[in-house]
């Protein structure tokens, strides 16, 4: 597992997603789960993708009506990349449950 941080002093809000990915499980999808700022100690959003790059790209350019966009919420902090993408939709869980770390 890959493991970036840049830590800018924000806290472990997030967004839910939907699990149960039989598919995402039986290939061996990767997954990623990100956080995105608006600005320092400014809002904050938690996501899981298959495609970091594409869905930072939609969530910059605002391309999907939705949170982020409504509140300019654009430049990542932090992500992981992780070998399953239910194994990464977990992490959000836990990440927006308020245990960060796992313990």
């Amino acid at each position: 597992m890959l493991n970036f941080s840049l830590e800018l002093g924000f806290g472990w809000p997030g967004v839910a997603v939907d699990a149960g990915c039989y598919l995402c499980q039986s290939t061996g999808m990767k997954g990623y789960v990100y956080i995105l700022a608006s600005a320092r100690n400014g809002t904050l959003y938690t996501g899981v993708t298959r495609d970091l790059a594409g869905r930072l790209y939609e969530h910059q350019n605002e391309l999907t009506p939705g949170f982020t966009s409504k509140y300019g919420v654009k430049t990542l902090v932090w992500f992981e990349e992780h070998d399953l993408l239910t194994t990464a939709i977990t992490r959000e869980k836990t990440i927006k449950n308020g245990r960060g770390s796992g313990s």
